[in-house]
This record gives structure tokens, sequence and C-alpha cells, in this order.
């Protein structure tokens, strides 16, 4: 991939991978890149590789990674984990109800090794019917998910923004596919960034730079 280069300039190139929530999100949306323009399925092996290091009195280590889960859209299979944790388990959080692996190491010592593989199997999504005229939506259905977080909040600079990019669009296609348009124009992978990025979103609205966490926030 081209880096530095605005995301319009990466799709025009067939090269669309910014727009990744996390790794996972990356690793799954890579299986779905056709390598023809019609693909309507794609089936792959993900492998998930982690080695951490704590200092030397560490008493405790926890990893949290996001858990990839079947749904009327991905087959989920043949899951295998391994490593030298001396627990692991799969929790589902409870307020927005995202599935976690989490592992812990109780021993202090060398490197904490955790290795994950899954197939995957994901169909592709076309919508193309929407109504002619939108349903109204509920306010208090979606107060959670649009409520500010410690790195986005959602008045501000970001409703500025907002508010420019959509202009005078009045349904929620209108303006969600603006903001889109808008994003793909402007915004660019910055490869020195560490990590998938912090999802800052106020400082990304300045910079316009980032990898696929900061990206998926704005």
């Amino acid at each position: 991939m081209t880096e530095g280069k605005p995301l319009s300039d990466l799709f025009r190139n067939g090269a669309g991978a910014g727009l990744f929530a996390g790794l996972l999100s990356a690793l799954f949306l890579f299986l779905l890149l056709p390598q023809v323009s019609l693909a309507k399925e794609r089936r792959g092996e993900v492998t998930v590789n982690v080695s951490l290091k704590a200092p030397a009195d560490a008493k405790r280590v926890d990893l949290w990674i996001p858990y990839p889960m079947s749904d009327e859209n991905q087959e989920i299979t043949a899951v295998s984990v391994s490593g030298n944790y001396s627990a692991m388990g799969v929790y589902r959080e409870g307020k927005f109800g995202n599935n976690i692996l989490h592992a812990e190491w109780t021993a202090p010592g060398g490197e904490r090794k955790l290795s994950y593989t899954f197939h995957v199997g994901r169909k592709e999504v076309v919508t193309k019917d929407f109504p002619g005229r939108e349903a109204s939506i509920p306010g208090r259905e979606f107060e959670k998910f649009l409520a500010s977080t410690s790195v986005g909040a959602t008045g501000g600079v970001a409703n500025e923004y907002a508010d420019k990019i959509v202009g005078a669009k009045k349904t929620t296609l209108a303006k969600a596919t603006a903001i889109y348009e808008w994003i793909v124009e402007n915004m660019y992978r910055d490869p020195g960034v560490k990590g998938c990025g912090l999802g800052e979103v106020d400082a990304l609205l300045h910079k316009l730079g980032g990898k696929c966490a900061d990206i998926h926030s704005v």
C-alpha cells in the first residue's frame, strides 16, 4: 500500500484498506477485498500471534483481544487458542455486547505468548432497495451509541465538522454518505502512528492522518 496518501487515492488504486476497526476488523475486511470486482464470498484463515513483555516485577499480566463470532453474514469455524498463559476465556462485554478473548499470566518471567487461529467465510453484503422515506428513529434507542467517549466527543470540533459536511442534507442515509465520502477524500493512512492508533477524534480532525482505529473513530 502507498503510505501517506489520501484514502481517495488508495480507493482509486484498488487498495482501500484504511477504514478498519482495529486489528481483527482489518483482517476480516482484508479477506473481503475482491480479486475480481464481483466477489460474492471470500474464505480464509486468520492467525493472531501475540508476544508480551512486562516489567520483571510484574505479578499479573492481562490481555484482551476482540473475538470473532458467526452471524448471518459470516461463519467462524475451527477456532484454536494456544499459549503459555495461566488462564484464558471468552467473555461478552455487558454494555455493547462485544466479545472479548481474555488471557492472563500470573507468574512473572519471560515473554507471554498467545496464538489463536480461526477460519472465516464472509458474504458480500449489498443493500440497494432503501425505502423512499426513512422511518423516524427513537432517540433513546441510540443514546448510548451517540454519547461522547474519553477519546471522541460528539460535540465541539466533531459536531462543527459534521454540520459543515452534511450541510442541508436531510436524510440519515444522505448524511452518512456525505461523512463517509469526506473521510475518503480527506484522510490518509499515516505509517508513523504506532499500532492501530488511539482514535482521538478531535486531534485527528486537525491532523487528518492515522491508522485503522483512528480513521474508523472519525
